[in-house]
Parts: C-alpha cells; sequence; structure tokens
C-alpha cells in the first residue's frame, strides 16, 4: 500500500531526464465517472513522457485505480484514507462509503461531497511530502477545498469537470429560469432556447434529470441507482456494445473493429469515447444530464440516434418496448453518419488535442514551485 510518505521518493528510482518533467498530482472525485477521464490523462502524460504522475485517492478506490492505470509506466498511487467512521461524522452518508456508486440514493451525494472534505488533513500532508514537489495538481472541481490548499502552498491547480460546458451552463439555466415549469406548464411552449447558446432548443424530454420537474424542490428527493450488467448483441454479423454502469474495458471494445455501434445511456464518458472511437450512438438517456447528451448527440453533433421518449419523460422509469430499440440500432447501422474521423484528427499527433496537452504542460513550466 502506498501511503503518504510514498510519495516522497515517488522518483528516487527515475532516470535524470525524468527528475526534470513536471510532476503532476492528479485527485479525482470518489466516483468512477470522475475518475476514469483523469486515468486516461495520466496514461497520455506518461506515453508522451510529458509529466511524472502521482494519483491520490483512497483505499477503498485504489484497486480500481491501480486496474485503470495498469500499463502506465511509474505512476505512484497515494492513498489517502477517510478518518474512522466517517459516515456517523456526516449525517445521510452510509457508514463506510468511500464512492459514489456506493451511496443509497441521489440524496446522499451531498452528503458524500461534504465527507470527501474530511481527506483534507491527509492531502495536505501527501502534497508536503510530494518529491520532487508537485508542479500542479489536477483535481476534481467538487473537491474545491484540495484547490484552496494547493493554492496555499503556492502549487497551481486544474479543475477537472465530469460534464461538458453545455451541461454545467443548461444546469445553471434550470436554476435561474426553471425551463421546465413553462414546457410543461401548458402555456404552448415547445422549446426552451439557452440565452447562453440561443441555437439550441431544449423540449422538456431534453432538460436534465431532475431539473424536468417544474417543482425543483423535487431535487432533494430524486432516487439514484447504479448497475453493472453488460451484455453483447449480433445482428447481421455486425456487433452491438449493450451496456449500463461500469464496464471494464470499454475502451478496448469500442476500439475493436467488429464493434459497429453502442448503445449506451449517455453518459459522457461514453459520448466522447465512442466519438473517438468513430462508433455511432444508440442513446437511452437514464438520468443527470444524459438527456442532455442525447440532445447533443442525436441534434447538434448528428453522431447518433436517440432513443425516443414517451410523452415529453425519459429515464429508467420510462419502457421501451424492444421493437423500438431495433428500429433505432436498424436506423443507425443503415444511416450513412461519417463521424470518428475528426476525433481521431484531434488525438494523432499535431491535432489539436495533443497540442492542448502540450500548451497545459509547457504552463505548468512558467509556475514551477522553487
Amino acid at each position: 500500500m502506498a501511503s503518504a510518505a510514498a510519495a516522497a521518493s515517488l522518483s528516487s528510482g527515475a532516470p535524470a531526464a525524468q527528475a526534470q518533467l513536471p510532476h503532476v498530482v492528479i485527485f479525482p472525485f470518489m466516483a468512477k465517472g470522475h475518475t476514469i477521464p483523469l486515468t486516461h490523462l495520466a496514461h497520455l502524460l506518461r506515453r508522451r513522457q510529458l509529466a511524472i504522475v502521482t494519483f491520490f485517492t483512497t483505499p477503498g478506490n485504489a484497486a480500481f485505480i491501480r486496474t485503470a492505470l495498469s500499463g502506465a509506466d511509474g505512476v505512484a498511487v497515494v492513498e489517502l484514507p477517510f478518518p474512522d467512521d466517517h459516515g456517523a461524522t456526516v449525517p445521510g452518508l452510509p457508514r463506510g462509503a468511500e464512492s459514489a456508486e456506493a451511496l443509497d440514493s441521489l440524496s446522499s451525494f451531498p452528503a458524500f461531497v461534504e465527507a470527501a472534505s474530511l481527506l483534507l488533513p491527509r492531502f495536505e500532508e501527501a502534497l508536503a511530502a510530494a518529491h520532487p514537489p508537485a508542479s500542479a495538481v489536477v483535481a476534481d472541481a467538487l473537491l474545491h477545498w484540495a484547490h484552496a490548499a494547493a493554492a496555499a502552498r503556492g502549487v497551481p491547480t486544474l479543475a477537472f469537470f465530469a460534464a461538458n460546458v453545455l451541461a454545467h451552463v443548461v444546469r445553471e439555466a434550470c436554476h435561474r429560469d426553471n425551463p421546465a415549469a413553462t414546457l410543461a406548464g401548458g402555456t404552448g411552449a415547445a422549446a426552451y432556447a439557452v440565452p447562453e447558446f440561443p441555437d439550441v432548443q431544449l423540449s422538456l424530454a431534453d432538460i436534465p434529470l431532475p431539473f424536468d420537474d417544474p417543482d425543483l424542490t423535487a431535487m432533494a428527493s430524486a432516487g439514484w441507482t447504479t448497475s453493472a450488467r453488460a451484455s453483447r448483441t449480433v445482428s447481421g454479423g455486425e456487433a452491438w456494445w449493450c451496456a449500463s454502469g461500469w464496464t471494464s474495458g470499454r475502451w478496448a471494445v469500442l476500439w475493436h473493429g467488429g464493434v459497429k455501434g453502442f448503445l449506451s445511456h449517455g453518459g459522457w464518458n461514453s459520448v466522447v469515447e465512442s466519438i473517438s472511437a468513430g462508433v455511432p450512438l444508440a442513446v437511452w438517456p437514464m438520468s443527470a444530464e444524459q438527456p442532455l447528451n442525447a440532445k447533443m448527440v442525436a441534434d447538434e453533433l448528428r453522431v447518433g440516434i436517440r432513443v425516443p421518449a414517451k410523452d415529453g419523460v425519459t429515464g429508467a422509469a420510462v419502457l421501451v418496448k424492444s421493437e423500438e430499440i431495433a428500429t433505432v440500432i436498424k436506423e443507425l447501422i443503415t444511416g450513412e453518419k461519417a463521424l470518428g474521423a475528426k476525433a481521431r484528427e484531434a488525438m494523432e499527433e499535431g491535432g489539436s488535442s495533443w497540442r492542448a496537452v502540450e500548451e497545459m504542460i509547457a504552463g505548468l513550466g512558467r509556475h514551477q514551485p522553487a
């Protein structure tokens, strides 16, 4: 088990060239949807020899992270334990919960975000022990206290947001305008134009859950369930990957040449990974911002098809007939949708995403700790 002290010697066996690289500390929020993209970042930084990387997490999440980091040479994983019985310290939190997947419902999520701040002393200790000193901390935006603690030590931070920018803008717009009240109120309004993105027209089925309820107090009791089931279907010799929950190896599956489509709940990780692999999406949104992601996939990016909503309602409680799923899949398979080429081009050497990572690391060089 790695500890805070391990961070002090993480580069002891590294060549001199490694010692000259920036040292990036990555600290994800304890939810797999927030963690997986940052493990991808760690792989990228190591594969391109852009930085030394240390990954902070808790003991309950360490095994998952070590598996996800397999093949990323030289990444240290430092475990920051919660205080004993932290579930009893924060009201509304299940005992021993160390990840969002361990929560019973969405109503426990705010308590879990609050409980994460109990890791602050451990984080400060590990950051102080880091050798070479951290050049930057990449931390989830929900871990606001980690950003403040790093800044107090003169270490620059980068905030990671697990959802796309449009989702954050629409969330704020829902708090401000409550478009569901207009769309469901019998006023005749068929769509809500997002002020910051006026070309984006949202129906009630596109509004992120739980903001699709005109009574915003319903957010306090919104349910949240997860599953980890997966199945593979084959039709006409073409493979489709259908997954819910967290499926190990999803990235590798999507890049397999035999996969021609992805039936997904529309989580942002799934969307980005599928587009990057050039695999068209059939999106069946269930919760959170997934209806909005489905809107982007089908109407804005035009890289997939949405499973139709029922009477303006979407989600896990809405039953969809198998015939409707079959129709969506057939339409996607037979359609002439060009996708993936631009995404792959962006990630190739010299592409926009390739350059963006180099520019980020170059910016860290201007803020090296003394």
